[in-house]
């Protein structure tokens, strides 16, 4: 199919309001296991924070650019102000990007630097739109094989990711746009939720004066 034939089935007056409810579809489906997901989520940075690790995440693309958007919302704030978390993008640093692709392979870029995080206490979020990428997967299967918590966000297509991580959240879609902007609402959710928590706990200290 051309851009011709594309731009044919549906006018361009109607691709907004295909896209909302393809959105709108997509979220009521999904409504329980987005709710879930972020909250066991949130729940385990929450955790993790508490033992002196680090949130690491890591995807392709655009989804690299979702982890960096994630990782800066604990870094620094989502909403709420609270204590900066440490959140890591993997794909961040170009030189570590390259120097690892380079000397190792792209299959080995996320595996090796979750590897030099082996001293600290870590949670892993992959985002993958496929669930397919040979660098996810690889990452996915060294968290499973060393008892690393992993959480990751895919679509029907990463049954292997899926089956690799302790929560997996799978958007029921082919198209890589409308995957990418559910996979940031459960991303954003569970910021919500990491903010949540440390508001109660204020609260709680207050109250005990």
């Amino acid at each position: 199919m051309n851009y011709s034939d594309c731009h044919s089935v549906i006018p361009v007056q109607g691709l907004a309001f295909d896209h909302i409810n393809t959105h709108i579809d997509i979220l009521s489906t999904l409504a329980k296991s987005i709710d879930k997901f972020s909250s066991a989520l949130a729940k385990e940075i929450v955790k993790n924070y508490r033992n002196g690790g680090i949130v690491l995440w890591a995807g392709n693309g655009g989804s690299a650019s979702q982890a960096s958007h994630l990782a800066a919302e604990l870094m620094g704030k989502y909403v709420l102000e609270r204590e900066p978390i440490p959140s890591y993008a993997l794909s961040a640093d170009s030189s570590v990007v390259t120097c690892i692709s380079n000397d190792f392979g792209y299959a080995s870029l996320y595996t090796r630097q979750i590897i030099s995080f082996s001293k600290s206490s870590k949670v892993v979020v992959l985002l993958s739109t496929s669930g397919k990428s040979p660098n996810i997967l690889s990452a996915a299967e060294y968290c499973r094989d060393n008892g690393i918590p992993l959480y990751s966000l895919t679509s029907d297509t990463g049954l292997r990711l899926e089956t690799l991580s302790d929560q997996c959240l799978v958007c029921p879609s082919s198209n890589t746009g409308i995957i990418q902007e559910i996979h940031l609402v459960a991303g954003h959710l569970a910021c919500a939720k990491v903010d949540q928590h440390f508001a109660q706990e204020f609260e709680i200290q207050a109250a005990k004066g």
